[in-house]
């Protein structure tokens, strides 16, 4: 994900998605037109999700 973002991978309405609690990161997901799954007619895919526990486990 972070090659996709320095490569400016997501276009349009792409996006990653940070959810903050106290200026840390505690969530993350990608809304994306595709995924690996090819040829299906239905979109958005989320995707690199990730939520913590807590907070003090992202530094």
């Amino acid at each position: 994900m972070a090659n996709d973002m320095e490569n400016n991978v997501f276009k349009d309405w792409e996006r990653v998605i940070v959810a903050l609690e106290n200026e840390n990161i505690c969530g993350y997901c990608t809304v994306s037109k595709s995924d690996c799954i090819p040829d299906v007619e239905y979109t958005p895919y989320i995707g690199y999700m990730f939520v913590a526990k807590n907070t003090g486990d992202i530094d």
